[in-house]
């Protein structure tokens, strides 16, 4: 199994001060999700490696915006571009 980095996780607790904050409780965001409460905390605790859908959802639901930015910076997803005549599509993939 793979292990969080110490950055992923402190990041992790960013997010889950950020959900305190907005006055969110566990329960509450692990519906809003669409996870069980148990799964929820799991991700939060670092315990587990949820797929980058999912963190960008916790993301969007914690009022997070540059997503993208986040997710590259603690190494969760690797930025692609892909250029192709008139056309210019970025995206991402969840590093291995």
């Amino acid at each position: 199994m793979n292990k969080l980095t110490e950055k992923q996780i402190w990041c992790l607790q960013i997010v889950r001060e950020r959900r305190i904050r907005l006055g969110v409780s566990l329960r509450a965001m692990a519906r809003t999700l669409n996870l069980s409460p148990s799964y929820y905390s799991k991700i939060e605790r670092g315990d587990v490696i949820a797929s980058v859908e999912t963190y960008s959802r916790i993301l969007i639901a914690c009022g997070i915006v540059d997503r993208r930015a986040f997710l590259e910076s603690i190494g969760f997803v690797r930025m692609e571009v892909f250029i192709r005549p008139g056309l210019l599509l970025i995206g991402t993939r969840q590093k291995p």
